[in-house]
């Protein structure tokens, strides 16, 4: 997984998906990156970075 590769899908009309992110790092390089999605074993963990990279970027957008 690298921003290259899913770069290059998503310029095809692809989505970019992978798999077994299980740590707090690939999650958040997953959620950065903008791959369309990804597996885990941690779906709690996955959740709550999702939630605060959606209000990270709500208040980039309001402010």
């Amino acid at each position: 997984m690298n921003q290259e590769n899913c770069g290059k899908t998503h310029l095809a009309r692809k989505e970019f998906n992978d798999y077994t992110m299980n740590s707090e790092a690939l999650i958040e390089a997953a959620i950065n990156m903008g791959v369309d999605s990804y597996f885990t074993d941690f779906p709690g963990l996955a959740m709550e970075l999702e939630k605060r990279n959606k209000e990270v970027r709500r208040s980039r957008i309001t402010s």
